[in-house]
C-alpha cells in the first residue's frame, strides 16, 4: 500500500505542483467529486475521462486511502474533534457558509470519520447547517448591477 501511496501523491506532485498532499486536499476532492456527481456535472475536466458511474466507484477507494493517511498520521481523533466543534458551532455561521472548510467540507470529512452511532445523532445538524448555507448562498449572491 505505501508504495501506490507514493506513486499517488508522485502523480499528484506532477499534476498540481503541491508537494504536501494531505488527507485534507484528499476530503476537498471528495467533496467536489460528490458535488459534481449531485450537480450532474461532467467529471472529464477533472478526471480526464470516464462516465460518471465509473468515477462515482472511486469513492470507497479515496475513503480508504484517505482513512489510511489520516490513521498513519493520528489525525482521525483530532479531526473528530474538529468535527464535532463545527457541529455544536452557533457563531459565524453565515459567515462559515462561504468558506473553504463549510459544511460540505465536514460532510465529507464525516463519510471518513464518523461511526454510524455517531451520524444518526448528527443528520440533523447536517440537514440544519446544509439548509442555511444554501440560503444564505441565495441570498447574498452578487447581482450584475452592484457590480456596475
Amino acid at each position: 500500500m505505501s508504495y501506490l501511496h507514493f506513486r499517488h501523491n508522485n502523480y499528484l506532485l506532477e499534476a498540481t505542483g503541491i508537494r504536501d498532499s494531505s488527507y485534507i486536499l484528499s476530503i476537498h476532492d471528495l467533496k467536489l467529486m460528490i458535488i459534481k456527481f449531485s450537480e450532474n456535472l461532467s467529471f472529464s475536466e477533472d478526471s480526464g475521462g470516464g462516465g460518471r458511474e465509473s468515477n462515482i466507484n472511486l469513492i470507497p477507494y479515496m475513503i480508504h486511502a484517505i482513512l489510511y493517511s489520516m490513521n498513519t498520521a493520528k489525525y482521525v481523533a483530532r479531526e473528530e474533534k474538529n468535527l464535532k466543534n463545527f457541529l455544536d458551532a452557533t457563531e459565524k455561521l453565515v459567515s462559515n457558509s462561504f468558506e473553504c472548510d463549510n459544511v460540505f467540507y465536514y460532510l465529507a470529512m464525516s463519510l471518513v470519520i464518523m461511526k454510524p452511532a455517531d451520524w444518526a445523532t448528527s443528520k440533523t445538524k447536517f440537514l440544519q447547517r446544509i439548509l442555511l448555507t444554501v440560503h444564505t448562498r441565495l441570498v447574498n449572491i452578487p447581482s450584475l448591477e452592484k457590480q456596475k
